[in-house]
């Protein structure tokens, strides 16, 4: 998929025409809720099923991070996230990232379950098989953000 083949799409929801769920020319539009800091529509149309999200604009560069995160597993292989589509840092109001929808649930709340645990951790695991100085992706950090370990660590403390 090309750059090419998303751009009016992102130039439409850019616009803030779409409100609510609907169709645009061959796409099916829904927002997508429960963003804390970004605004994310999902679109199916003739390109596939993608995700397009507009970020907080700051120093952390959370729509670029997400995006080279996405491509340095997407190049490696490793088929575990979405696909990056699009990355545009300057056009818009708000950076944009479009990559493809992954099916699946997505929820705030900790896993309640010993099997829901034991899958939590091996895909932690899976994701912290990735050298981020080995990949062909150069990756950088967040000013601010905690690691993984981190954020496990403070939520097992709780």
């Amino acid at each position: 998929m090309q750059d090419q083949d998303v751009r009016p799409l992102v130039d439409y929801l850019a616009s803030g025409a779409q409100q609510e769920a609907g169709s645009w020319g061959e796409w099916q539009i829904a927002r997508v809720e429960g963003g804390w800091s970004n605004l994310l529509y999902r679109a199916t149309g003739p390109a596939g099923d993608l995700v397009c999200k507009f970020t907080k604009r700051d120093e952390r560069d959370r729509a670029g991070r997400e995006y080279h995160a996405l491509l340095a597993l997407h190049e490696i292989g490793l088929p575990i996230a979405p696909e990056p589509i699009l990355l545009d840092l300057t056009s818009y109001a708000q950076p944009v990232v479009v990559q493809t929808w992954l099916e699946g649930v997505s929820s705030a709340a900790l896993p309640s379950t010993d099997a829901e645990w034991e899958q939590l951790v091996k895909h932690l695991a899976l994701v912290h098989t990735v050298a981020p100085d080995e990949t062909p992706v150069q990756l950088r950090h967040a000013r601010g953000a905690s690691t993984t370990a981190a954020i496990l660590a403070s939520t097992m403390r709780s």
